[in-house]
């Protein structure tokens, strides 16, 4: 079973290849080193935001929800997706390379 951090690596070279404007988004707590134990800090981000987000040809947003082949979606992803979807964005979920072929692919017709 791949790891999500190989799912997510995949569809980033993949969405490279195809021309498609695309990053990682790093969600997690900051932290730092307090007497050689780390200590996290108070989380500043978005929660639920999801993994990669890009820019779609035409100017329409990407974000692409990573998942390993059990993982499974918090309530913040939920909601952080459909408020993309709503607003005219893509969000999807891609368990692998093949889902956002499929979620570009219903997208465009």
């Amino acid at each position: 079973m791949r790891k999500e951090a190989e799912v997510q690596r995949a569809i980033l070279d993949y969405l490279k290849l195809t021309g498609i404007f695309a990053w990682r988004v790093n969600n997690i707590s900051p932290s730092q080193m307090e007497n050689g134990r780390r200590v996290f800090r108070r989380f500043g981000g978005l929660k639920g935001v999801a993994d990669i987000i890009g820019i779609l040809p035409g100017g329409q947003l990407l974000a692409i929800e990573c998942k390993s082949e059990k993982g499974k979606l918090s309530s913040e992803q939920v909601d952080f997706g459909n408020r993309i979807n709503a607003e005219g964005g893509l969000w999807f979920i891609a368990r692998s390379v093949q889902d956002v072929i499929d979620g570009l692919a219903r997208e465009r017709r």
